[in-house]
């Protein structure tokens, strides 16, 4: 027997341990693709979900921006409304909470949801729907407008700017894509015809 023979023989042997029999192969490659098919089906539940995916609970999002506005008014010193627009806070209060009471009744007529973190089962185009297309988001802004004019916080009324601009972008449009997606006829046919604000 030639010098070494012997050595690569006892590697090719214990490589042969860990070789797979051709019989055996068939049933291999069927447990790979049953494992990765049933590994992107539940990945697919995870995904494929029937919401709209906005960035954040639009109450938050108005929320934060008030309290940050009015930390960043005490932080800063900064200039107050004038007083005589203080007075202007409960009218925008009083609006936004009809508005927004009236919209959560028309959705309850029609059994959806108002939070945007479940699904939607049908296009309310109804009451305050029927003038705008996000009358609770509408009503929001408002309660938002009123709050800080009673606080007379500057600092809060100039954040009010970006909370629209995160509500356009993070909410609305969102909503709108998935709406578009989920109600393909219905829907386009009702934001031809009501804004998205006023």
């Amino acid at each position: 027997m030639p010098y070494g023979t012997s050595g690569r023989q006892e590697v090719i042997d214990q490589h042969s341990r860990y070789r797979i029999p051709p019989s055996a192969m068939p049933m291999c490659v069927s447990l790979r693709r049953q494992y990765f098919t049933g590994h992107n089906a539940g990945m697919a539940q995870f995904t494929d979900q029937d919401t709209a995916g906005v960035v954040a609970p639009p109450p938050l999002i108005y929320l934060s921006g008030l309290v940050s506005g009015l930390a960043l008014q005490r932080v800063f010193n900064a200039p107050q409304l004038p007083t005589a627009m203080r007075w202007l806070g409960l009218p925008c209060i009083g609006v936004g909470g009809l508005i927004i009471g009236l919209a959560v009744r028309e959705l309850r007529r029609a059994d959806t949801e108002l939070d945007p973190s479940k699904p939607t089962t049908v296009i309310v185009s109804s009451g305050p729907y029927a003038r705008s297309r996000n009358p609770v988001y509408l009503g929001l802004s408002a309660i938002y407008l009123g709050l800080s004019l009673l606080a007379r916080s500057t600092t809060a009324l100039l954040l009010l700017w970006p909370i629209l601009a995160v509500m356009r972008w993070g909410v609305i449009a969102r909503e709108e894509r998935y709406l578009e997606h989920k109600f393909s006829e219905a829907y386009p046919a009702y934001r031809g015809r009501v804004r998205r604000w006023l």
